[in-house]
């Protein structure tokens, strides 16, 4: 997930999303293919939801902040 995200460059291959080419691009220029949520316990995040509710989520505060 590191990798795909841009948070961690990789040392060979590519990382293609949506057919694009991204293995050069920065985190911040992937974000329009992919995110990540990080989740701390201690901040209050919903450990009791479901992946699927957790995902819903995240879109839903992607969408709020567009």
């Amino acid at each position: 997930m590191n990798a795909v995200s841009g948070t961690t460059r990789v040392d060979s291959g590519s990382i293609l999303l949506n057919g694009i080419d991204v293995t050069k691009k920065s985190a911040h220029q992937r974000a329009h293919w992919v995110a990540r949520v990080f989740q701390d316990p201690m901040a209050g995040t919903c450990e009791a939801l479901t992946i699927e509710e957790n995902m819903a989520l995240a879109t839903n505060a992607a969408v709020i902040a567009v």
